[in-house]
């Protein structure tokens, strides 16, 4: 009963246990009512959504507890929630904040398990962008050089090409390498290697060297020559591996031409060392990959891993003399480190010691990973702290991504004053759909070496998109973004706003990837500050002409107002041709007409030319281009670069061989495939051609068992042979295969019976199988001889067993009838009598 109502006016509180939050989650809202009874209503937000409340009642007024959430695929942002009574007597409000996140994701496709020595293999990764913001990557592989991609968010793109399975290894190993905001990736694939041909020394008695001459140079910059030697290898319990190259008489270290010399040696993988020309690598906060010359010790023992060691930067003049060590203990999916470092760096007051100290933690479970660093340095600054941290979060159609990195003003590691934050979530709404939002912010000021980017600048950004996966070949992304980039070494400051809309087709012999945006940009650098209009268009299709070659071209155009004082019309053009018509050719040249202001990534090639030829063991090449490479002291440097070289792979013998004998032969069979046939015999394996032949070559003298395995279904084949080959002795073996005889049939059974077990008896062996839904069954694979099937099941009258006598390559169908058992009740003409 509202007695006070003429002498008070209604109070409304509206208070939350949290200001921040999480997309998709609940949380509880608290209205507190006081002077009135009087009913009042929630004004949610456009994707908002009430779950429930509840009231409860009080002398002074009311309290109601709303659980709310917002839609999975809210914009982040701030926004205002409203309380307000019937009579609009009274209302509050209350501000909440959205959060975003971010992500990219690489997948390896259809790379096999084993492949065949000179085969030419298939790779292609699957790379989508899952934030919100186009991301530039770096990528290189073992197939040749690298290239940087443009993704835009929500956009994927299928990387394709081809490589080579070396001869006389036992297992290839596939690499690509990503540098991604500044951080490496690597992606590895090991694949068992069988021989094609007799190979031409075993491995325990060899070290693959690969040696050759290099001649190089540069406008600016000049010329000159490389040898090269470069190999690994293993003799016993001992490992090797060795590159040396050089020397190099360049004005400066471009990528790959630098002279560098390195040793490293192993025990038994249990403790080794490391001599030369490395990278030092720890962390994003720590180190990346600062490339120099020096020496580290490791040992392992269990769990635990201990280094020390001691570098000397290269191609980075204000660091110099670090030294150091680390602990690290690993199990299952949780590791531990800690680092102590010490290194001198040039400050205005002169060279002086900076002394790092670190640790991290790491937990990797199904669905989560989180990493953990917190590093601390001390020098003539005073004391500085370092932060980082990245989380990865995968549950059913959710994905949240987030990493940050801290640095104060004195800190001293890779970053130095810097901040970094990069949040992005996404959600699968359907089978090739999804939806996202990512929240990105950085100021960084980093202290790379030659190798890395040179990056100082401001950006923050946010942006919701929508992707759509149409098919195998299409997708579509469609997105907007709201963000401010600018930079201390060049002169550009500006914001942006743009809706944009990209579309990617990759056919058997067509590829197009099509983007624009439209929106307006404000340059902050200038007086007038007003928005301009900001279009966007850019165009890449590729052609396949013939098999192997490809030819594509590239034209953009931008009119925008971001890096003058008037609205400009740029125009960036240039094109691609690839031809690899065999595996001893192939050929690349790409070519772009300029950069614009604010690519970070100046790594990209503006013109890049490849060209090799392999014969055996002979390899030439010849790779040319002008290229962005950076320069110590950040500015950077535009040059043309050549280099022509030739290499020769030999084996080096480390020890007399042993007596030796061959072995060879074939495997045959009548309508049966006989390619793909894997052979065992010691260490060596084979994979048989087209026609069933395999040859070992030259193995040592003794006793072998020779073991077979068909890569087909249904196909049968002696399982092992013994061989005994004696020095200088030819064994040649016929490995006979053919298709394993089938027994099909099919269980009628009565009404209520759905699935049976069915048996099949050979020999004392029994093997079972549970029929389909419609009662059929099919055993397959089967050698010559007797079998007898057979079903068991209680309160059915059964088929007797059937056995039937089976042939290479027969088919024999049974069908078995499974009845309800009939029961008998008899009657008799005497009365019943019934005892009391």
């Amino acid at each position: 009963m509202d007695v006070f109502l003429g002498a008070f006016l209604p109070e409304i509180i509206m208070q939350s246990p949290a200001s921040l939050v999480k997309p998709g989650e609940s949380f509880t809202l608290t209205v507190q009512v006081k002077g009135t009874s009087k009913n009042g209503a929630l004004l949610l937000p456009e994707g908002w959504k009430q779950i429930n409340s509840f009231l409860m009642e009080n002398k002074e007024g009311y309290t109601r507890f709303f659980t709310l959430s917002t839609d999975a695929q809210i914009s982040a942002g701030k926004y205002t929630l409203r309380y307000q009574l019937s009579d609009l007597s009274a209302a509050d409000s209350l501000q909440l904040e959205v959060q975003a996140f971010s992500k990219i994701e690489i997948a390896q496709i259809d790379l096999p398990d084993i492949a065949r020595e000179n085969d030419s293999l298939s790779v292609s990764y699957f790379i989508e962008n899952k934030g919100n913001t186009p991301e530039v990557i770096f990528y290189s592989s073992c197939a040749g050089p690298g290239d940087s991609l443009l993704l835009l968010p929500g956009q994927s793109r299928m990387l394709s090409w081809k490589e080579i399975v070396p001869s006389g290894v036992e297992s290839y190993l596939h690499q690509m390498e990503v540098l991604l905001d500044g951080k490496y990736e690597r992606y590895y694939k090991n694949m068992s290697v069988f021989l094609s041909k007799p190979p031409i020394l075993n491995k325990e008695d060899s070290w693959p060297l690969e040696v050759g001459l290099r001649w190089l140079g540069s406008i600016p910059g000049g010329s000159s020559y490389q040898f090269f030697a470069v190999g690994s290898g293993n003799m016993g319990v001992h490992s090797f591996d060795i590159n040396l190259r050089g020397p190099n008489r360049l004005n400066f270290p471009m990528f790959g031409f630098y002279d560098q010399y390195y040793l490293g040696y192993s025990y038994n993988k249990r403790w080794g060392a490391e001599l030369g020309d490395f990278s030092l690598s720890f962390s994003p906060l720590l180190e990346l990959g600062r490339f120099g010359r020096g020496a580290q010790i490791w040992a392992k023992t269990g769990a635990s891993q201990f280094k020390i060691f001691y570098h000397q930067p290269r191609f980075f003049s204000n660091q110099k003399n670090s030294w150091g060590a680390e602990w690290a203990w690993r199990k299952n999916n949780t590791a531990f480190s800690f680092l102590s470092y010490n290194k001198s760096m040039a400050f205005k007051e002169g060279w002086n010691d900076v002394n790092i100290a670190s640790g991290n933690i790491n937990f990797n479970f199904k669905f989560i990973e989180l990493e953990q660093d917190v590093a601390v340095s001390n020098s003539v600054r005073g004391l500085g702290l370092g932060l980082h941290s990245r989380l990865s979060l995968s549950v059913q159609k959710w994905d949240l991504h987030y990493q940050g990195i801290y640095s104060d003003q004195h800190f001293y590691g890779f970053y130095n004053h810097s901040k970094l934050s990069n949040a992005q979530l996404s959600y699968k709404i359907y089978k090739g759909y999804q939806i996202g939002v990512q929240h990105y912010y950085s100021l960084l000021n980093a202290q790379p070496d030659i190798h890395q980017f040179y990056i100082s600048p401001k950006h923050q950004y946010w942006t919701g998109y929508v992707s759509a996966f149409l098919n195998s070949k299409q997708n579509l992304y469609l997105y907007f973004q709201q963000g401010e980039r600018s930079d201390t070494l060049s002169p550009y400051h500006y914001k942006e706003r743009f809706l944009g809309l990209n579309y990617q087709y990759n056919g058997r012999k067509f590829r197009l990837s099509a983007l624009g945006r439209q929106g307006s940009t404000l340059n902050l650098l200038l007086d007038d500050q007003n928005y301009e209009n900001l279009s966007v268009l850019n165009l890449q299709p590729s052609v396949q002409l013939f098999p192997g070659f490809w030819l594509g071209v590239l034209g953009e155009y931008q009119n925008t107002k971001r890096f003058t004082d008037q609205k400009e019309n740029l125009y960036f053009w240039g094109g691609s041709v690839q031809y690899f018509p065999n595996r001893k050719w192939q050929f690349y040249i790409n070519y772009r007409s300029s950069l614009a202001q604010d690519e970070i990534f100046k790594q990209q090639s503006l013109l890049q030319v490849l060209a090799s030829t392999n014969w055996s063991n002979h390899t030439f090449s010849v790779q040319g281009g002008k290229s962005y490479f950076p320069t110590p002291d950040g500015k950077g440097v535009e040059s043309l670069f050549f280099n022509l070289s030739y290499s020769y792979k030999i084996g080096m013998p480390t020890k007399k061989r042993p007596p030796m004998g061959r072995v060879s032969g074939q495997v045959q069979g009548k309508g049966v495939p006989v390619n793909g046939v894997l052979l065992y015999l010691g260490d060596r394996r084979f994979m048989t051609d087209a026609s069933g032949k395999f040859d070992f070559g030259k193995v040592k003298a003794g006793e072998y068992e020779l073991l077979v395995k068909s890569t087909q279904t249904g196909i049968n084949h002696p399982e092992k042979l013994n061989v005994n080959v004696a020095s200088k002795s030819k064994n040649n073996y016929i490995i006979p295969v053919f298709k394993g005889a089938v027994i099909r049939g099919k269980v009628s059974y009565p009404e209520g019976l759905r699935r049976v077990w069915v048996y099949l008896e050979h020999q004392g062996e029994v093997s079972t199988l549970l029929t389909k839904p419609d009662g059929s069954f099919s055993f397959s694979g089967l050698k010559k001889g007797d079998y007898t099937v057979y079903l068991q099941l209680e309160n059915y009258q059964l088929p007797d067993p059937v056995t039937v006598q089976l042939e290479e390559g027969d088919e024999v169908q049974i069908p078995l009838q499974v009845k309800t058992k009939q029961r008998t009740i008899q009657f008799q003409s005497s009365p019943l009598q019934i005892k009391r």
